[in-house]
């Protein structure tokens, strides 16, 4: 029979294994002097995002990193530690714990993974100045657009001048007979 610590652990490195695992995009944030109110105000935020948020043990969280081949993120992992993971929305996540650590000292994102590229906390930054899924993808779309409509509006404002000079040839042709 295995002892309670030992299973606990396991549990805890299964979590961790399968937070990364399933995740498209997951933060490093360290964190101190941050009330238990606080913390569970961020995690109800990224909950909403579809995001998860959970305490991890240094040594554990480097382990699982490590088995990933996240070698380089596990050098981010720096005093207490949370791990943020979401299949979803990176920039809404990085933008939601930046305006929660705006108003809180003690928090930090520290580093994270985006797919398959590892990211610092500069990359992270300019990540938080991104529009929103839903923005970007609007201006592609108007992007794709514009030259079409552009076209169109060319196209029809040549028609609109053939009609004109037709217009005025008949007037003319109509007036000298």
């Amino acid at each position: 029979m295995k002892k309670i610590g030992l299973v606990l652990k396991e549990n805890i490195e299964q979590s961790i294994e399968s937070q990364i695992k399933n995740s498209n995009n997951a933060f490093l944030m360290s964190y101190s002097n941050i009330s238990a109110s606080d913390f569970d105000t961020l995690r109800m935020e990224l909950s909403k995002l579809g995001a998860r948020i959970f305490v991890v043990k240094n040594s554990i969280a480097k382990r699982e990193l490590k088995k990933r081949k996240l070698d380089k993120m596990a050098d981010f992992i720096q005093g207490s530690t949370a791990l943020i993971s979401s299949i979803d929305e990176p920039v809404m996540v990085s933008k939601t714990i930046y305006k929660f650590a705006k108003d809180r000292e003690g928090i930090k994102l520290r580093g994270g993974f985006l797919g398959e590229e590892l990211i610092d906390e500069q990359k992270i930054r300019i990540l938080t100045n991104l529009p929103a899924k839903d923005i970007l993808q609007s201006m592609v779309l108007r992007a794709i657009q514009s030259p079409i409509t552009g076209l169109v509006g060319v196209l029809s404002g040549s028609l609109r001048q053939l009609v004109y000079v037709v217009k005025q040839l008949s007037e003319r042709k109509e007036g000298g007979q």
